[in-house]
């Protein structure tokens, strides 16, 4: 179990509250398994390649955004953002396009149907361009929460844009072409609870939905798979296909539980 306590509360809170936690078996536990921890409000953890067959790494880094105009941005000294995009630069010099990063949480921003890509981006268009410049490619993403954008949300898709994340939401499984929103209320309803990723991981999406909002919070369910295949030369000449299940949203409160199963199949559980 890893957990990130927040660290200060507000003198009028009733109770502590905030903070991130993480349930991993322990089998699959090493000792780099908690990769990095920001504040209180990035956990990511690292799940080894050959647990999940791959050929390097998986980071799942889990955050939470405190909403624009709260009283505890009095305790924030370096945005969430900047410090979430100088951790994934870091990875990324490192691994380059081979890079397994998933990045789901609770973000508070708001972004449109707007690109997360650069628009019309084509080295023709440059002629100080290197030849080898590789351009964005159009994605289409749909969301209900259309018109809908805060400078959080403004914030994010230049991020992606910098970084070449994208955003799962509205773009694979049930959910594509619809982006349903994932924070529903009496005030009002939006698309505030993201899966975001690396294009490569975007091969191993099986299953994607936002559910329908249930009664345990104003925030939906975001459940979705992530299946690899390989080939296990001890066990024949099959196969096996390797299952994780990510769920970010459960209750309003920020604790994630990840469960990490295994016989023939991997099962990767996260509740928000």
């Amino acid at each position: 179990m890893f957990i990130l306590h927040r660290d200060e509360n507000l003198l009028s809170c009733k109770r502590p509250s905030g903070g991130l936690a993480v349930y991993v078996r322990d089998k699959f536990v090493l000792n780099d398994t908690l990769y990095f921890q920001g504040q209180d409000d990035i956990l990511c953890i690292k799940l080894a390649a050959d647990k999940v067959n791959l050929q390097n790494d998986v980071y799942i880094c889990l955050c939470y955004v405190i909403p624009e105009n709260s009283s505890r941005q009095a305790f924030v000294t370096t945005h969430t953002y900047d410090r979430l995009l100088d951790f994934y630069t870091g990875l990324s010099i490192k691994y380059g396009d081979a890079l397994n990063f998933i990045l789901c949480g609770d973000f508070n921003s708001r972004t449109s149907n707007l690109p997360d890509f650069v628009t019309d981006d084509n080295a023709s268009n440059f002629g100080f361009l290197p030849e080898d410049y590789c351009a964005d490619v159009n994605l289409t993403r749909q969301s209900l929460g259309n018109g809908r954008l805060n400078s959080y949300g403004t914030q994010l898709l230049d991020i992606c844009k910098q970084s070449g994340l994208r955003i799962l939401n509205g773009r694979v499984g049930d959910d594509q072409n619809i982006g349903k929103y994932t924070y529903v209320a009496s005030t009002g309803s939006s698309v505030v609870d993201y899966v975001i990723s690396t294009p490569n991981m975007f091969n191993y999406i099986s299953h994607f939905v936002v559910h329908e909002p249930n009664i345990l919070s104003d925030h939906c369910i975001v459940d979705f798979d992530l299946t690899f295949e390989t080939r296990i030369v001890a066990d024949g000449p099959w196969i096996v296909p390797q299952f994780l299940n990510l769920r970010p949203k459960m209750a309003k409160s920020i604790v994630y539980v990840i469960t990490l199963i295994t016989n023939r199949n991997h099962a990767f559980h996260c509740l928000n």
